[in-house]
């Protein structure tokens, strides 16, 4: 087995796993194990001015083949009954890194 077979592998069985890191989400009605992450996009934004609008800006971890297509930028996404719109999509060896935008309530 090779290099980048392995990571794919420990993708699934460590990272994206319930007992590990992931939780189970509800994404445009479909259940997937993911990782929901508030404190990296709070890292990203540090020194940028939000004009004082509110906003939720987390970023979501999963395997991209638990998803039917490959979401696009502005597209809007229902997690856990919250909408969001897409603002990047970046896909690293089976995972996608997905930046959200959601307003707070």
């Amino acid at each position: 087995m090779d290099f980048k077979s392995q990571v794919q592998i420990d993708n699934g069985a460590v990272f994206l796993n319930g007992g590990e890191f992931a939780d189970v989400h509800t994404i445009n009605g479909v259940s997937v194990s993911c990782i929901w992450d508030e404190d990296l996009s709070t890292e990203r934004q540090k020194g940028q001015s939000n004009m004082g609008v509110y906003q939720d800006l987390p970023v979501l971890f999963l395997a991209l083949s638990d998803l039917p297509a490959r979401p696009r930028i502005r597209e809007r996404m229902d997690i856990d009954g919250q909408i969001y719109e897409v603002v990047n999509v970046a896909v690293a060896d089976g995972i996608a890194e997905i930046s959200l935008k959601g307003n707070r309530s």
